[in-house]
Order: C-alpha cells, then structure tokens, then sequence
C-alpha cells in the first residue's frame, strides 16, 4: 500500500506512504527511487526522518544523496548529515569536520532547499560537541546569512552561529546535552 501511496506522486499520498511503510523492508535501491520521485520539500523532510534514519542504509544513502545535482535529493542527503550529527555517536568527527568545509565552500551556490539542509546540517555539527562546534562557528561567521526561498509561510532561515550559541545556552541552563 505505501508504494502504491508512493507511487501517485500526491504530496499527501507520499507523505502518508511514509507513515505507514516499514522502513527496514526498504531496500537501499527502493530508498534511491523514492528520493528521485520526490518533488516537494515536505516529503523530502517525512521521507528522512520517518524512512530513511530507520534503515539500514542511511549512512550509504547519506553519502550519495548529498552529492546529487536534484535539489530534493541533496537535500535529503543534508538531512541526513543533520541527523547523524545530533544522533549517530558511533561515526568520528573527523568526516564532519570536513564537511563543515564542505559547506562552507559550497552553500551559497547550492540550490534553494539544499542550502537550507546544508545550514541546518552546519548547525547540528555545531552541536555535536566542543570541537566542531568551534569549527562551525567559525564556518557560519564567514558564509553569514544564507537566504532561503521558503515560499508564502511564515519560516525563516535561522542563523547558524545564532542558533548553535542560543541553543548551547539553553541546554546549559537545563542541563542537557549539547
């Protein structure tokens, strides 16, 4: 039924598919299809976050995806970067370090939802810990604001080195990780 839901190409269709496909019974080519079908940010975010982070190809998918010259694909790749900075602790810093370079050199030429992904992903390194949140500091002061078109809604870019700082003090304050 999820591919099915999948396959109309309805944004409410693909986005209920990935509420109610198992992810582990994805398979790494079946993960790359639906990436390639998907046309809406939304979708790009559900798909992710509900799909992708629960397979076990996420880190494959995560290397490929981000590299992709299709806008919904790449940014689904940079989700992805987010996502194991803030969760996966098993990976080496070393790989994010790079990455913040990365962005740095290539965020204000990426396309529109993939420069919000990479911002994003630029942030979540900068949580992760000490280390890489100098370095993304350091990153988010040199590239400045990045402009994203989000369209007639209320969403605004937020400001890495703002955000990164901002959210470190709240979880100081309350004690959490950062």
């Amino acid at each position: 039924l999820a591919s099915q839901l999948w396959k109309t190409g309805n944004a409410d269709a693909m986005m209920l598919a990935t509420m109610i496909v198992d992810p582990k019974e994805m398979t790494e080519s079946d993960l790359h299809s639906w990436a390639e079908s998907i046309q809406y940010y939304v979708v790009a975010d559900m798909f992710v976050r509900d799909i992708v982070t629960c397979s076990p190809h996420a880190r494959r998918c995560m290397d490929v995806w981000r590299n992709s010259t299709r806008e919904y694909v790449a940014q689904c790749g940079w989700d992805l970067v987010a996502l194991a900075a803030l969760n996966d602790k098993d990976l080496p810093d070393t790989p994010f370090a790079i990455t913040i370079e990365r962005i740095e050199k290539g965020i204000a030429s990426a396309p529109n939802r993939v420069r919000h992904a990479m911002n994003n992903a630029l942030i979540a390194i900068g949580l992760r810990n000490d280390s890489l949140r100098t370095k993304a500091l350091a990153a988010a002061s040199r590239i400045g604001k990045v402009n994203v078109d989000h369209g007639q809604t209320g969403c605004k870019t937020p400001d890495a080195a703002e955000y990164i700082t901002k959210t470190l003090a709240i979880c100081m304050v309350c004690g959490g990780p950062a």
